[in-house]
């Protein structure tokens, strides 16, 4: 997770950097030969959507149902025994009470 104004805008840069390779490469996938339909620019961009969703599917088989993931039942309110029978909602709150108090420290030993 990205925090803080320098982290996002770096963060931010990089993504918009990466994106802009295409611009490299769609002359080469969309050559005016094969216009009006394009196939193989078409086909190309139908193999990487049904990639990257493979991708997100493998991601959230291996940590998306992990007890030890921010999204797990615990965050959800159900409580579970490292936190001391406290819900991940309840802990939440906790932290964002007395973590600004305490220097913030006692946040991050909270989070789930």
């Amino acid at each position: 997770m990205v925090s803080g104004a320098t982290s996002t805008a770096l963060a931010m840069g990089t993504v918009i950097a990466f994106s802009n390779c295409s611009g490299i490469v769609a002359p080469f996938l969309f050559p005016a030969r094969d216009g009006p339909s394009y196939p193989m620019g078409n086909w190309t961009c139908f193999a990487l959507l049904a990639l990257s969703g493979l991708i997100v599917c493998f991601v959230w088989w291996r940590i998306g149902g992990s007890s030890d993931y921010r999204g797990s039942s615990s965050f959800l309110g159900v409580a579970d025994e490292t936190t001391d029978g406290k819900t991940g909602l309840e802990v939440e709150r906790f932290a964002s009470k007395d973590g600004a108090e305490k220097g913030g420290q006692e946040e991050a030993a909270l989070r789930v």
